[in-house]
């Protein structure tokens, strides 16, 4: 896996940077911020290092339950909150 490939990746559990934490079926750790747990997602590899990988969001294949609608008419955009997009259920 490399820089630019394009993955499909069923999301485990919030980071603490608010990234959705998948794994690779090598078994390489992948960050994806947009996600939520259980998704099904096809994510672009933009940064790769020897022990994980963070991916680009690209579409949500499979959502989450707990995903809503962001309230914010800039989130995504600003940065300042990465978890509008979770119910208040998976942000606690």
């Amino acid at each position: 896996m490399k820089q630019g490939d394009i993955i499909e990746l069923e999301t485990e559990k919030i980071s603490s940077d608010g990234s959705c934490l998948a794994r690779s079926p090598d078994g390489l750790v992948i960050f994806v911020p947009g996600a939520l747990p259980g998704e099904t997602v096809r994510a672009k590899i933009s940064l790769r290092k020897k022990e994980y990988a963070v991916a680009d969001l690209q579409e949500v294949l499979n959502p989450s339950n707990g995903r809503r609608a962001a309230p914010c008419p800039i989130y995504g955009r600003c940065g300042g909150c990465q978890l509008q997009h979770a119910g208040y259920g998976l942000q606690l």
